[in-house]
């Protein structure tokens, strides 16, 4: 996953994302499917994915415009979805603040993993702004279960 300039609207970010596929197993990998979560107002950075041992997908990222504090959205696809398509993001927590002072960078620290025990829950971790200040991130983190992952 990386940041983008947006196909659509006036945003300045968007998250785009790949999967790869080696088929069959221990060939060559190659582009299986790829996609933007992206929005004509809403700025998406900083995102992560992981995919369950169905073959679901979630990706969760950073989002922010004139009049969303940064906040943190969730995405996901399913394996019969179309290729390259993600459902319309989910509010894992809206930030109620701003970072105010330009000396301390946004940090790179989101993650979206899968849990390793069932191959079906996902984790995720990121930041959001609660309170308006020079250095005032948040650190939320998320669990996730697709229905019919067992």
């Amino acid at each position: 996953v990386h940041t983008v300039k947006p196909t659509q609207g006036s945003a300045v970010g968007a998250s785009r994302w790949y999967e790869f596929r080696a088929t069959p197993p221990g060939s060559t990998l190659k582009l299986f499917q790829s996609g933007t979560l992206q929005n004509a107002t809403i700025n998406y950075w900083l995102g992560s994915i992981a995919m369950d041992k169905k073959g679901n997908i979630l990706l969760g990222a950073n989002a922010s415009s004139s009049t969303l504090d940064p906040s943190i959205r969730i995405s996901g696809r399913a394996p019969t979805d179309p290729k390259g398509s993600l459902s319309n993001p989910v509010s894992l927590i809206t930030g109620t603040g701003v970072q105010t002072a330009t000396s301390n960078r946004w940090g790179d620290y989101a993650s979206m993993q899968i849990d390793a025990t069932d191959d079906c829950t996902f984790y995720y971790a990121g930041e959001y702004i609660k309170t308006t200040g020079s250095f005032h991130w948040n650190t939320r983190l998320g669990a996730f279960k697709i229905q019919g992952c067992q």
